[in-house]
């Protein structure tokens, strides 16, 4: 499914010829509606793009002073975008729903989003979006033929109900899409123009689309390279609203490996011991930014760089041990006052909501893991079953988990599982 097919049936409500344009004019000007169906044509046919109910896409993105991803997924009725920085410092994200189109603040402040901004975003991967959004423009029209170094083209304009025109190019050689000018909101506010060009087209399957989106904007210019794409059904989950993240830089030997000395004095040379806040670095890393509250809440995981001990919980609601031991933990997380340790969940739950159901329901007072970020902890400190309790020290080796062997971590070996309970023991009385 490609980026024009929603104008299809658009244009058959909205098109027009220009009301002004010389008759002989006219005539040679091709009605927004054929330069569509030429673009659905030469990319795979309006059959083959109808036949896609649902894509997941991600890219990588590099600009002038930043790179990272975006990932989005998109179905007839949502559609949900996420861009992470590369170092998992920085997530912002944004979508359209049943109740509407939203963005996310840098402060995690969920709002309201421009219409016609998240119809114009949305167009990008989800052909239906200016049919689902014709309210929100009043005409479009074919306006020029364009000659440039690059080739010939011509302009098709959509006008919005309100705010400026889009622009969309279609190269008379081939008749695909080939750039879009429009509107977005900078990270001030302000609206400020994108102009887009999209090359690079490769069969994927019976369609056509672009594996190239160049921007250009007063921010610089970012190229996005398609990276992977997956047709298929996309599950609730994985449009549920989220917030956006911003931290302070990192702190000293954050994000650096943790091989070799870990810390050191001006000399270099290592103390023996983690400098209070300055705990659990590699934790850190994999976790990112921030952890998730039963209320469905994020805040900053930070903290944990002053907690000496964590105790990281492998479990999920649907299994019975799990839901056995869970009440033990919650009871003894909500003694544990003393700042020696916290407990975070790492989730085995089928979907972020499965996983907020569970925390509320044993009215779990630890954060968890995003559970976006759960893969990664899991391939750190995971076992081959759950539930599985492992206990942390301040340099994230590991103290003791529910797998021993003779006083040695073994995730692996299944007959090694000693339970839960004897972690929290060993705890207890350390």
């Amino acid at each position: 499914m490609t980026t024009l097919s929603m104008l299809c049936r658009f244009a058959l409500v909205l098109g027009f010829a220009s009301a002004s344009a010389a008759a002989h004019v006219a005539a040679e000007k091709p009605e927004p509606r054929d330069l569509i169906q030429r673009h659905l044509d030469v990319t795979g046919g309006p059959n083959n793009h109808a036949g896609i109910v649902g894509m997941k896409r991600i890219w990588n993105i590099a600009a002038d002073n930043f790179t990272g991803t975006v990932e989005s997924v998109w179905t007839p009725d949502a559609y949900r975008t996420v861009l992470k920085s590369k170092d998992g410092s920085w997530s912002t994200a944004w979508g359209e729903d049943a109740a509407g189109a939203w963005q996310m603040q840098p402060n995690g402040a969920q709002v309201k989003a421009d219409p016609v901004e998240a119809c114009t975003s949305r167009m990008q991967a989800d052909p239906a979006a200016f049919v689902r959004g014709s309210k929100h423009f009043r005409r479009l029209a074919t306006a020029n033929h364009v000659k440039t170094d690059d080739g010939n083209f011509w302009r098709v304009l959509a006008a919005p109900q309100r705010g400026k025109v889009i622009t969309f190019l279609f190269d008379d050689d081939s008749g695909r899409l080939s750039g879009a000018t429009f509107n977005r909101t900078a990270p001030d506010g302000k609206a400020m123009q994108v102009d887009a060009t999209y090359d690079d087209w490769r069969q994927f399957g019976p369609i056509t689309m672009s594996y190239r989106i160049t921007e250009k904007s007063k921010q610089g210019t970012a190229v996005l390279t398609l990276t992977g794409v997956d047709v298929r059904p996309i599950k609730p989950h994985e449009f549920e609203r989220m917030g956006s993240t911003e931290i302070a830089p990192a702190r000293p030997g954050q994000g650096e490996s943790t091989e070799g000395d870990h810390d050191g004095d001006e000399d270099g040379e290592h103390n023996g011991e983690d400098a209070e806040g300055d705990h659990h670095r590699l934790l850190l890393q994999r976790i990112g930014p921030t952890v998730t509250m039963a209320n469905g809440s994020t805040v900053s995981s930070a903290s944990l760089a002053n907690v000496p001990n964590v105790l990281l919980y492998f479990s999920a609601k649907w299994c019975p041990p799990c839901r056995a031991f869970t009440p033990k933990l919650v009871d003894f997380a909500k003694q544990a006052t003393g700042g020696d340790v916290v407990v975070l969940f790492v989730s085995s739950d089928h979907s972020p909501s499965e996983m907020l159901a569970y925390m509320q329901a044993y009215d779990m007072p630890f954060p968890a893991v995003d559970f976006a970020e759960t893969a990664a902890v899991k391939q750190a400190w995971g076992a081959s079953g759950i539930p599985n309790l492992v206990w942390l020290g301040p340099d994230d080796q590991v103290m003791k988990g529910s797998y021993d062997s003779n006083g040695t971590y073994t995730p692996k070996t299944r007959g090694s599982y000693i339970g839960p309970d004897a972690v929290l023991n060993a705890y207890k009385n350390r």
